[in-house]
């Protein structure tokens, strides 16, 4: 009868050992989608910001193209 109890015991542990990595390795899944979901979510925001400079730096390069076209064929360095 010892033998059972001290079997049985032992099935219990086993059994919440393995219910206790099943947490643990749910808790690193919902981690590791949670971090990919924010890097995601960081790359979107730099491309967003690199899109807004490339579109900023786009008008200044034409306003640019401008003001050398001026100058060259109107002499005028002040348009």
């Amino acid at each position: 009868m010892a033998t059972d109890s001290l079997g049985r015991a032992a099935q219990a542990y086993v059994e919440s050992q393995k219910n206790q990595l099943n947490a643990n390795l749910q808790m690193q899944k919902l981690n590791f989608e949670n971090d990919i979901k924010t890097r995601d979510l960081n790359i979107k925001e730099m491309k967003a910001k690199q899109d807004a400079l490339d579109k900023e730096n786009q008008i200044k390069r034409e306003e640019l193209k401008k003001d050398i076209k001026s100058v060259i064929f109107t002499g005028d360095e002040n348009k």
